[in-house]
This record gives structure tokens, C-alpha cells and sequence, in this order.
């Protein structure tokens, strides 16, 4: 094994590609990936992309080591998909009894679960609670053009594929920005922003749309913009800001006490612009 050369670069980058750029498994969501041998290379000693394949770590350990055992059948077959590059992610959040959404310093719950806010069908953030400890993500992002940049429906994850675009993810977290920030802040906006008590800044011109982690079970962080000509809510780390043309920008921040320093709010209604005058 250890006299074995390495599979070759381009050999390695079709097989990926060749899987979606992600684990070649239908019923897998990860996207870091293994070469896999269907046929040994300790028996057949060769790189022979007809019979190598991409799959991730884990599916990789169950196809040597499962006890629902994945034959080569079934991998060949695998192999036999056709597919193309993939915007397609999924989320997953640990169970709990208790559940939170981190809002800058605020935290709030609900025991079904709580729309945050919905500023049009295509702006919204919100999460529901099934069988009381299934945290289950939704939320739309789209830009001023009303074009829908990300969409997570009950944890599953769906971006839009563009130059001026980033998406970058990890296991429990995934986060996207853009290189055209006037593309998601109406001008009137930047000065407003730059009002705030800690001005938001756009770094090396680059914009995060979202940022959302998984902090514990049952517990989300989420960070963003949900932007409208006439009307935004951003959420930092710090704080959960309205901004609207006439007025300074409105905070919610707390030095809450309890877990992480944050303040608690259950909720049992729509967190908007119209709870603080604005309409």
C-alpha cells in the first residue's frame, strides 16, 4: 500500500466531477470525497477511472465495513448516474427539546417553532419545531431584482450558481456573499448602514448575504441582509437592525444574561418593521 502512486490529478477531478462534486451516493449529502476502487488495488494494482469512483469518507467506511452491506453492484450504478454540478446542499440540526434562533444578541424561540420576519414571500426567515425537537431551517434570500439567490425549505439547501456569487460550506454551517453589493442594497441604504451605532461594513467590496451555523442542538445563528427598496432588516453578530429611509436604523442588541450572553425572547408573532411604527 504504501509503494502505491497517488491517482492522478486530472484522473482524480473527473471522478469528482463525474459524481456531482459531491459523494456519488443519491442518499448522500456530503460533499468531501474518497477514491474509491471498485476493483482493488491490491488485487488489480491500477488507476482505472472505469472502475474508480468519488464517495465520501463515511460511505467509503460503509462500503468495506457496513453492516447494510453496499455491493459493487450497487456502487457501478452509482457510477452510471449522469449528472451535472450540483447547487444543491442540505442542513442538519441536531435535535433538542429546547430550541433558539440567534439573532445578533437576541434569541428567540417559540414552542412550534417562529417566523422571525417576512418581508415579501421572497424574503423571509423562519423555523418550525416537529415532534417537538425537530429544527427544521426556511428562509429566502433574493436581490433587488427580486431574483432568488438562496432557498433552504425544511433544511434543504438551494443557491444560485453566478460569477458574483460565493457559496462556501462546512458541515453545520454554510455562508454566501457577493461581489455586487449594490445588487442587494438600495443606495439610500449604504448611508443609513454606515449610521448605525456599529457600522456595518462591506469588506474588500465583498457583501455576506447569509451566514448560518449551527451552534448547538436545536440552536441556529443566523447573520444576513433581507433587503427591499424601501426597507431592510441586517442582522450582525452583534445586533438585529430595521433600516427604512426616514430615521436613523433602528437596533434590537441586548448585554442579555444567560448561555453566551444573549437575551431570550419567546415569540408568538412576526418580528417586523410594523411591531416598531414602520410600515
Amino acid at each position: 500500500m504504501a509503494n502505491r502512486p497517488k491517482v492522478p490529478p486530472k484522473l482524480k477531478q473527473k471522478l469528482i466531477e463525474e459524481a456531482g462534486n459531491k459523494c456519488a451516493n443519491p442518499g448522500c449529502a456530503n460533499y468531501r470525497t474518497h477514491i474509491h476502487h471498485i476493483q482493488e488495488w491490491s488485487v488489480y494494482k491500477t488507476h482505472d477511472g472505469d472502475h474508480m469512483i468519488a464517495i465520501c469518507p463515511s460511505c467509503h467506511d460503509e462500503v468495506h465495513y457496513g453492516r447494510l452491506k453496499i455491493d459493487d453492484k450497487t456502487v457501478y450504478e452509482w457510477k452510471g448516474i449522469k449528472r451535472k454540478s450540483t447547487n444543491r446542499d442540505q442542513l442538519f440540526i441536531e435535535p433538542d427539546y429546547e430550541s433558539k434562533l440567534f439573532l445578533g444578541s437576541i434569541a428567540v424561540t417559540g414552542q412550534q417553532g417562529v417566523t422571525a420576519f417576512e418581508l415579501t414571500k421572497s424574503n423571509k426567515l423562519s423555523y418550525k419545531l416537529i415532534d417537538e425537537d425537530i429544527f427544521l431551517m426556511n428562509l429566502n434570500i433574493c436581490n433587488l431584482k427580486g431574483e432568488e439567490i438562496i432557498k433552504v425549505i425544511q433544511n434543504h439547501v438551494k443557491y444560485k450558481e453566478d460569477e458574483s456569487i460565493k457559496f462556501e460550506r462546512r458541515p453545520g454551517r454554510f455562508k454566501v456573499t457577493t461581489t455586487r453589493p449594490l445588487d442587494f442594497i438600495p443606495l439610500w441604504a449604504i448611508k443609513k448602514m454606515l449610521e448605525m451605532e456599529r457600522p456595518y461594513k462591506i469588506e474588500n467590496g465583498i457583501l455576506t448575504i447569509i451566514d448560518l451555523e449551527v451552534v448547538a442542538p436545536g440552536e441556529v445563528r443566523a447573520q444576513g441582509i433581507w433587503a427591499e427598496f424601501d426597507r431592510i432588516i441586517l442582522i450582525t453578530d452583534t445586533s438585529l437592525n430595521f433600516i427604512v429611509p426616514g430615521g436613523h436604523p433602528l437596533t434590537l442588541v441586548t448585554e442579555g444574561e444567560g448561555t453566551s450572553g444573549y437575551a431570550t425572547l419567546e415569540w408568538h408573532g412576526k418580528i417586523d418593521s410594523s411591531m416598531f411604527g414602520f410600515k
